[in-house]
């Protein structure tokens, strides 16, 4: 992978780790335990995976990023026009 590359993905599995732990926070926060455990055990695999490289995993973490970055945006423009 050429290093510029790299870098990208590697902001990309930082986002990816803050995003987990929000998930995951959030869950504790409200006593769905299960629903936490679970969570971050399916992200972890992701995260491992992504690690070493696979396509698919590194196909997820950009989606899930992508998907979270649309979410904070949307969340912003409805706080600011109340």
């Amino acid at each position: 992978m050429s290093e510029k590359k790299e870098k990208k993905h590697r902001v990309y599995l930082i986002l990816f780790s803050l995003f987990v732990v929000v998930n995951s926070t959030s869950f504790i926060i409200r006593g769905e335990y299960p629903r936490a455990v679970s969570s971050f055990i399916l992200f972890s695999i992701v995260f491992y995976f992504s690690l070493k490289e696979k396509y698919w995993a590194a196909l997820i973490v950009k989606g899930m990023v992508g998907l979270y970055a649309i979410v904070l945006v949307i969340i912003i423009i409805v706080l600011l026009l109340q």
